[in-house]
């Protein structure tokens, strides 16, 4: 179990330094666009950014449904604990420096309530933006977790039959809202249906793969096709002219992913290592690339400064999400299971007793 886990947490890995690359990049266009014309000509046909992010996806709806088992006492208690302390310590430890530098790329402080409430992390449903952009898909995280923990309570986060409606569900959803724009110029953010259909796309491969119910290859071979059906349609309305863009960054990563269960699984240190970080070096990394480029940005338009710049972000992004691993998030995932261990002791008193 521990090393198939492992490989799985070394994509996120992969997915987070894939983010980290594309911010990196967009840095450079925006200011010397003419210097960089293979970045560009990257953007204009493929966003790296977002195929590290729909990785990210497919590996969470992969993992979490998982880690809800009802063979443990007080289930949903623990999940809330473990989630809580995994996610939240590190956040808020991303707002403070975020606070401190201000304003750059991938930033947008614009008042004292603005950062009180990015503290909550549901800020976005308040209307509220975030005080880092990247923090867009925690929200979708946490309307995935919330949607496992319903349908755990209910018994039906394991029907497989569940899954492919939700998934079928989500997509028709994505295609409504990108037509809503289309034809009403009511502009909704199609990535949040398109996440969630994702996520729960990632279940079933995982119950596939992993938990071997071999009865779900037709099936999924079916919802695959008309997954991909939909998401073009979505696409089409809501991206138009650049629509096939996204579609094949989506597609991309659905091949990615696939490879790196299967044919590809990353299970070298250096790739575990990522993996244990990659939510620290999401978080923090655009904190990094402005300050990198305030230091070194007037040598970036040269190539030595390109090399420098590239190599500073990337030793600094890792440097400072290996520090916040260290110093918040073991805390904090130690810490949640000292909580959840009182629950298991508690069970096995009452039982006793």
């Amino acid at each position: 179990m521990k090393f198939r886990l492992d490989y799985l947490d070394s994509i996120r890995g992969v997915a987070a330094l894939l983010v980290v690359l594309h911010h990196t990049f967009e840095w450079f266009i925006k200011h010397f666009e003419i210097n960089y014309p293979i970045l560009v000509n990257l953007f204009e046909t493929f966003n790296l950014g977002r195929f590290g992010v729909l990785i990210f996806f497919l590996t969470s709806g992969f993992l979490i449904p998982w880690s809800l088992k009802r063979n443990t006492p007080h289930p949903l208690k623990n999940f809330v604990i473990k989630r809580f302390f995994r996610l939240y310590p590190a956040y808020w430890f991303s707002i403070i420096p975020a606070v401190i530098i201000g304003t750059g790329v991938g930033m947008n402080i614009i008042s004292t309530d603005q950062v009180l409430l990015n503290f909550t992390m549901i800020h976005k449903f308040l209307g509220v933006e975030s005080v880092i952009e990247s923090y867009w898909t925690l929200h979708v995280e946490l309307i995935f977790y919330f949607l496992c923990v319903i349908l755990f309570s209910l018994n039906l986060l394991q029907n497989n039959a569940y899954l492919i409606m939700l998934t079928i569900v989500f997509s028709l959803c994505a295609v409504a809202v990108a037509a809503l724009g289309y034809y009403y110029h009511i502009r909704i953010p199609v990535l949040m249906p398109q996440g969630l259909a994702i996520m729960f796309y990632g279940s079933l491969l995982c119950n596939y793969f992993i938990k071997k119910q071999s009865e779900l290859l037709k099936p999924l071979v079916i919802l695959t096709v008309l997954y991909l059906i939909l998401l073009s349609v979505a696409d089409k309305f809501y991206y138009v002219d650049s629509w096939l863009k996204w579609f094949f960054t989506h597609l991309a990563a659905f091949f990615m992913f696939f490879l790196l269960i299967t044919k590809v699984k990353l299970n070298n240190r250096i790739a575990v290592y990522l993996g244990r970080i990659s939510y620290s070096l999401y978080l923090l990394h655009t904190l990094v690339i402005n300050v990198v480029f305030k230091m070194f940005g007037n040598f970036a338009e040269t190539e030595l400064g390109f090399y420098i710049v590239m190599i500073s972000v990337l030793a600094g992004s890792i440097l400072v999400a290996d520090l916040s691993y260290r110093f918040i998030e073991k805390p904090g995932v130690r810490l949640a299971g000292k909580l959840t261990q009182k629950y298991r002791d508690d069970n096995v008193s009452s039982i006793k007793s």
